[in-house]
């Protein structure tokens, strides 16, 4: 009987979409701040574009003078969300009026006339065009921008990045982030930003004219709570769909119309109610205040609102919170029965306003969709989705959040549409101490209103959904003493206000993606070999369970060509290519693999050498050669120090020239060589240890060449137990040369004995302090990808490639030469540079030091100490009086150029 006029229909009929565009006042486009970069005969124009949802075309008019008939039409396109035009052709030295004219389908408006000016230089370079992205996966303390350069004003791109603070139009003196450089879209992230904070970001980009930056944006961080919960919400999460999920607010919407302000209720149980005697009980719980009080004036709460009475005013009579009207008619948002709260601005929405607990922000807060309630009742497969209840007295329906875990409480027919609600009773202290702490979220029976009558208080529960039904009805969702209504989520005419709960987009997830890799140029290359080194600078979301390079002769090879792996996860790495034949021009690709496929950096294109001709570089050789006597001699240095494994009893070259092992003394950890993702450790040296070691006592080549101690992994510290061939006078390259390290086969150095070998005292005096090289330059100190050392330059070094400081200074620290990882591979390592680590010395389960690095030579000074090469932040030298046998330092292997090398 009384129910009859607002019983919910049984039947969920389709959401009919808007007809036909809505004739809808333009200003929401917003014009007001754009941005104007000019050349001599071009501009790049661009304003902010925040119509997505009807705006169909956008023009630019210009020209010169004031006759607007004569300006010239150009259609702007959307970049980034942001819409906009490039002009070439004009004139230089030139001012332009322009205005915009934006149009929806219906109707179009026009801006206010402006105004920019061309440069006078002919033909000079100008500032890049670069364009700021919307701000995406905004948490509490992190988000990602972007943006991209549409235009490098003639000069290349060097940089290109976000800048981001909490005062307008930021700049590089602010917080920011470099995206890669060139032309084209990037994406970078802001971290370490504070909760529930306003902050503005703009791209830049960087030429040789100067910065140039994009529009300014602004967002606004997730508020405080543990888990990452918005301020004002309930912090557990909910999914509406089966990619996107929400906060719900910490209770229901509440307006005073006397001050114009919104809030949340204090708690999940409130509701304002009546002052009417309904069916012999008071309604409500929100003291001295009264839904059928409602008036534009009026300085209570009020919590019943007809459908789109956000406030603002979108085109329906009724718009204001305090709308009393029964004309159903009177509530079309944006003038039409069939456009949804958020279709447009979404500005019909409740949720448009500014909330003062809830962020107090616009269009943050949202109602959700007809199939979104319905998908939280009923898609998403948790195991209690609602239960009815009493909550400290006030009936209603609880929402339990995904992660729900059945043992937090235990409740009585959960998932029941049926059951009296006060099959479960929970005061008050149980809720804030359990349950909602956990995510859960309770919809009081608040009732409703028709005009200023207020009925079914504490026994009916009806929420306004965003989605209109028809022309006169709108869908809710309801409950009250005898079913609660998920699966059907019903329609009522739109002038019966219903209660209002808003929803909080969350941040969506990452999505895993291929990871990111590059490709750096190829190095070392020979008739029948040539190196490549990459790096993994995203995992994609995923870990990288495979990555390496891979070569053909056809462009743009793949793991199907011929391809060799080098390792996991992110970072730099570097591989080399064998079987190559001689005189061939070669594609090469570095790859990396994580769980969604395979993604490869650019292709780079090389060409061997000829066959026996005078570049045949050793395999795991460095690609420059070193004179180390006065006969002319030369030798090829090996692509890093020497390791060794003793579990497998295996040799190798380090993967890249700065790479230590280093070790784990007194609780500090030094090196950068890792297996299976453990740090290797020169102090946990033994003859079954699986991880890599690089620092030897003399002579510890493995071979019994009649010393006491001549395995890698030997530790005694009495100097005659290293005497090679049981002899103190004699040096490693005495002999068969079996007591030098180089009779090693070694993995990735060829794999044959006796084809390396250690330098003696006088060779290594020679490269440092006698030979003639091209440019003067012999060596200087440097750090390279931030290990300090030594850079040895190649007898041809070409002086031009980089500007080096303090070159054969020995009597200055390390930061003169600061070196990239990218700089070292393209420039250095590609023309032959060789670096020696700091890497320290071993003194046998002792103390390490890794501000020095120590090199054996072959050459011996008497029966207790051995010639080393060694360097210091302040020193460098040769022939130190230090170098005990039993004391464990680097070797770094060299290899004999054949004679038609030599003469280059």
């Amino acid at each position: 009987m009384k129910k009859i006029s607002i019983m919910i229909m049984v039947l969920v009929v389709a959401l009919a979409s808007c007809k036909k565009t809505p004739e809808v006042n333009l200003k929401y486009v917003d014009v007001e701040r754009d941005l104007v970069t000019v050349g001599t005969t071009t501009a790049n124009i661009q304003c902010d574009y925040e119509y997505i949802a009807t705006l169909k075309k956008a023009y630019l008019f210009y020209g010169e003078g004031e006759n607007e008939d004569a300006f010239t039409s150009a259609e702007m396109r959307v970049v980034q969300n942001t819409l906009y035009v490039e002009l070439t052709g004009l004139r230089e030295s030139t001012t332009y009026n322009y205005f915009y004219e934006f149009h929806n389908g219906f109707n179009s408006m026009r801006t206010a006339l402006k105004s920019f000016k061309t440069e006078a230089s002919p033909g000079g370079v100008t500032l890049p065009t670069v364009v700021t992205a919307a701000v995406t996966e905004i948490t509490t303390n992190s988000a990602k921008g972007g943006g991209e350069v549409t235009d490098d004003g003639g000069a290349e791109v060097t940089e290109r990045g976000i800048c981001w603070s909490t005062n307008a139009n930021p700049t590089l003196n602010n917080n920011h982030f470099a995206a890669g450089s060139g032309i084209g879209a990037f994406a970078a992230a802001m971290s370490d930003l504070e909760a529930n904070t306003t902050y503005h970001v703009r791209a830049y980009a960087i030429n040789e004219k100067g910065t140039a930056y994009g529009l300014d944006r602004e967002f606004v961080t997730i508020g405080g709570g543990g888990s990452g919960a918005p301020i004002g919400a309930i912090d557990g999460l909910f999914s509406v769909s089966p990619t996107q999920k929400v906060y719900f607010s910490q209770g229901n919407l509440q307006y005073q119309a006397s001050t114009n302000t919104w809030r949340f209720a204090e708690h999940q149980w409130d509701f304002v109610g009546s002052e009417v005697v309904y069916q012999g009980e008071p309604g409500g719980n929100v003291t001295g205040s009264s839904n059928h009080l409602i008036s534009e004036v009026y300085d209570g709460w009020i919590d019943l609102f007809g459908w789109g009475t956000s406030g603002y005013n979108h085109g329906a009579v009724c718009y204001q919170p305090w709308s009393t009207s029964s004309n159903r008619s009177d509530y079309y948002a944006y003038g039409s029965p069939s456009c949804n709260l958020y279709d447009n601005t979404g500005q019909a929405d409740w949720g448009y306003n500014p909330i003062i607990n809830g962020g107090n922000h616009e269009n943050i807060w949202r109602t959700l969709k007809q199939e979104e309630m319905s998908y939280v009742f009923s898609n998403r497969g948790v195991e209690v989705s609602f239960v009815r209840a009493v909550v400290n007295g006030v009936k209603g329906i609880i929402l339990l959040p995904d992660d729900w875990d059945v043992s937090n409480y235990q409740f009585v027919r959960p998932n029941t549409v049926n059951n009296p609600y006060n099959d479960n009773v929970i005061t008050s202290s149980a809720w804030s101490g359990v349950l909602e702490p956990k995510g859960a979220v309770f919809f009081p029976a608040a009732g409703l209103r028709r005009g200023l009558g207020v009925a079914l208080v504490n026994s009916w529960g009806q929420y306004a959904l965003s989605s209109a039904y028809d022309e006169n009805q709108v869908y809710r969702f309801g409950f009250d003493e005898e079913i609660v209504v998920p699966n059907d989520v019903g329609s009522s005419w739109r002038d019966i206000c219903w209660s209002v709960r808003l929803a909080h987009d969350a941040p969506p997830q990452p999505s895993i993606q291929t990871p990111t890799v590059i490709t750096f140029d190829v190095f070392s290359i020979t008739s029948n070999s040539a190196s490549c080194s990459g790096e993994v600078i995203n995992d994609g979301g995923a870990t990288v369970t495979e990555r390496g390079i891979c070569w053909s002769t056809g462009a743009n090879p793949t793991i199907n060509n011929s391809h060799v792996s080098a390792g996991t996860g992110t970072g730099t790495f570097s591989a080399m290519m064998s079987g190559l034949s001689a005189n061939t021009t070669y594609h090469v690709r570095a790859y990396a693999t994580n769980e969604v496929g395979t993604a490869y950096g650019e292709d780079k294109e090389f060409t061997t050498l000829e066959g026996g001709g005078s570049g045949n570089v050793p395999e795991g050789a460095i690609n420059g050669l070193f004179t180390i006597n006065e006969s002319g001699d030369k030798v090829y240095f090996s692509q890093g120090n020497l390791q060794y494994q003793a579990s497998t009893n295996t040799w190798r070259f380090a993967e890249h020239q700065w790479d230590y092992v280093g070790a784990d003394w007194l609780g500090v950890v030094y090196g950068n060589v890792f297996e299976n993702g453990v740090q290797c450790d020169n102090n946990l040296i033994s003859p079954t240890y699986d991880g890599w070691i690089d620092l030897y006592c003399y002579g510890t080549s493995g071979y019994n060449h009649g010393a006491v101690c001549y395995q890698p992994w030997s530790i005694s510290e009495d100097n005659s137990d290293y005497y090679a061939y049981g002899n103190s006078t004699y040096n490693l390259n005495d002999q068969t040369g079996q007591a030098d390290w180089g009779y090693n086969a070694i993995s990735n150095g060829g794999n044959t004995e006796n084809i390396w070998r250690t330098l003696t005292i006088d060779e290594w005096d020679f490269v440092l302090f006698t030979r003639t090289t091209t440019t003067g330059f012999r060596y200087a100190k440097a750090n390279v990808c931030g290990i300090n050392g030594v850079i040895l330059f190649p007898d041809n070094w070409d002086g031009s490639l980089y500007s080096v400081n303090n070159s054969n200074i020995d009597d200055v620290d390390f930061s003169g030469n600061i070196i990239n990882n990218s700089d070292w591979v393209s420039i250095f390592e590609t023309h032959g540079a060789v670096f020696m680590p700091v890497t320290g010395t071993r003194l046998v389960h002792s103390s390490t030091s890794f501000r020095e690095g120590m090199y054996w030579s072959a050459t011996y000074r008497h029966s207790d100490a051995i010639n080393i090469l060694y360097f210091s932040p302040t020193f460098f030298g040769t022939n130190i009086d230090n170098g005990h046998r039993h004391d464990a330092k680097s070797v770094r292997l060299a290899q004999d150029a054949t004679p038609q090398n030599k003469a280059r």
